[in-house]
C-alpha cells in the first residue's frame, strides 16, 4: 500500500506540476507525465549510476577521481593522469560512451562517486563525515541566527557543508569551486588590509 501511494502522490505532484496538463484529456495528461517520470529527469540520477555500473565490474578507483580533483589546477593537458581520472571521463568510459568531449559526464546518486571508488565501506565512511559536518553545519547556523541574530553569517556558516560536500565528496567534478573560494577570499584579505585598515 505504500509503494502505491508513494506511485500515486508521485503521479499527483507531477501532473500538478506539468504545464501541458490538460483536464478535458486525463488519460493522454497521465500518460505524458508517466513518460517524463521514467524517461525525465524524475531518476536520472539513478538511471544514469545504473549505466556507469553496467561497465565498471568492480574496478574500485581508490580514490582516484578525488585525487584528479584536488590538482584540478593542473591542466589535462599537461598530465595523463588528469586526463584519464576526471569525473565526466570516467564515468563516461564505464558507461562505454568513450572520451566524447562535448559529454562531461553521467550525473550520478550522491553516493556513486564514493561507490565507484572505495566501495560499502567507503559510503559508510564518508557518510558518517557528512553526518558530522552537516551537524556541525546546522547547529552553527541556527546559532549565528538565534544569538547573533546574523542572517549573513549564518549563511556564510553553511558554507562549510556546500564546499565539502557538494564540491568534493558528492561529486569532485565541482572541486574547482573550493579553489575559486580561497581565491575570492584571499582577494578580499589583501584587499580588506591594504584599503579598508588605513580608512579607519
Amino acid at each position: 500500500y505504500i509503494i502505491l501511494l508513494g506511485i500515486v502522490l508521485l503521479l499527483g505532484t507531477s501532473l500538478i506540476r506539468d504545464a501541458s496538463f490538460n483536464e478535458f484529456n486525463l488519460f493522454e495528461s497521465i500518460i505524458l507525465v508517466l513518460f517524463q517520470i521514467f524517461f525525465g529527469n524524475t531518476f536520472s540520477d539513478l538511471r544514469d549510476f545504473s549505466w556507469v555500473l553496467t561497465g565498471f565490474n568492480d574496478d574500485f578507483l581508490l580514490g582516484k577521481t578525488y585525487l584528479s580533483a584536488i590538482i584540478s589546477f593542473i591542466p589535462s593537458s599537461i598530465l595523463e593522469f588528469r586526463e584519464s581520472y576526471k569525473y565526466g571521463i570516467v564515468t563516461n568510459n564505464f558507461a562505454g560512451i568513450g572520451n566524447w568531449s562535448n559529454h562531461l559526464g553521467l550525473r550520478m546518486t550522491i553516493f556513486g562517486e564514493i561507490y565507484l571508488n572505495f566501495g560499502y565501506i567507503g559510503i559508510i565512511i564518508f557518510s558518517t563525515i557528512m553526518g558530522y559536518i552537516l551537524s556541525y553545519t546546522n547547529n552553527s547556523f541556527i546559532k549565528a541566527i538565534d544569538n547573533k541574530k546574523d542572517i549573513f553569517l549564518g549563511y556564510v556558516k553553511t558554507l562549510v557543508f556546500w564546499i565539502i560536500g557538494q564540491s568534493f565528496i558528492f561529486n569532485s567534478s565541482s572541486f574547482f569551486v573550493i579553489y575559486v573560494f580561497l581565491l575570492i577570499n584571499l582577494i578580499g584579505y589583501i584587499i580588506r588590509k591594504k584599503f579598508f585598515i588605513k580608512w579607519r
